[in-house]
């Protein structure tokens, strides 16, 4: 099955990804979420926003 990259800040638009997650995964495809914001995502992400700014160094 094919796989969706889904970034972004989920913290203050956490609605809108969450809605288009559902989306695409009624569509019969995974989903793999990173949190980008800067705050705690309204949703629990694949990646979280301290791992993207640990890997960011």
């Amino acid at each position: 099955m094919k796989t969706v990259a889904i970034a972004g800040p989920f913290d203050n638009k956490g609605t809108q990804y969450l809605y288009a997650k559902e989306l695409i995964e009624s569509l019969e495809l995974n989903t793999y979420t990173i949190h980008t914001g800067v705050f705690k995502s309204t949703f629990k992400p694949d990646v979280s926003n301290e791992e993207v700014a640990k890997a960011a160094g």
